[in-house]
């Protein structure tokens, strides 16, 4: 989709982090994370591209040291004592909560609609956070996605469970002032 120059964006191959890729195919090979994805001609190349980076949680962007184009694999896969801690005294200058930072738009339960390729039909997979529910006095606060490309209701369901773990209740929003060291 970013290299061919008759239907994709036609990118030089020398723009782009080539193993980061390597590196997001390795992993999604592992999680048995495959995809059954059509481009249709009408939807733009950007959409399709936006579609998978929608499926697999992950984003591309140009890297800050060589603007490489990069994809990246939103995975809790990282330590956290390797990340850097910032202070009043390094780098942040002011920290306010977001006006938009309410808990109550939390979803408890999320349904994932998706497309099984062998009997060409729509089905609909659903994670639950049971503590949450019950947190609410049993009041359901569902959200549905769809992720046609799934082909599987395994698949469905670890998406499903990401999903919602995304969005777990509790989340507060801050908006933060650094200075040029953050």
């Amino acid at each position: 989709c970013l290299t061919n120059k008759e239907w994709g964006r036609g990118l030089d191959r020398a723009t782009i982090n080539l193993s980061s890729f390597e590196e997001a195919a390795a992993a999604l090979y592992q999680e048995k994370f495959g995809l059954c994805l059509r481009w249709n001609r009408k939807d733009g190349i950007d959409t399709f591209i936006q579609n998978v980076l929608d499926h697999i949680a992950a984003a591309i962007y140009p890297e800050r040291d060589t603007a490489l184009l990069t994809i990246s694999l939103v995975r809790g896969d990282y330590v956290k004592t390797d990340l850097p801690l910032f202070t009043t005294s390094n780098g942040i200058l002011a920290i306010s909560e977001s006006g938009s930072s309410t808990s109550s738009g939390a979803f408890n339960e999320i349904q994932v609609k998706y497309r099984d390729p062998v009997t060409n039909e729509d089905r609909i997979v659903k994670a639950q956070n049971l503590a949450a529910i019950q947190s609410a006095g049993g009041a359901i606060n569902s959200s549905s996605k769809e992720y046609r490309g799934l082909p599987t209701g395994d698949l469905a369901r670890r998406v499903a469970q990401r999903d919602l773990r995304a969005n777990a209740q509790g989340i507060r929003r801050f908006k933060v002032v650094m200075d040029r060291r953050g």
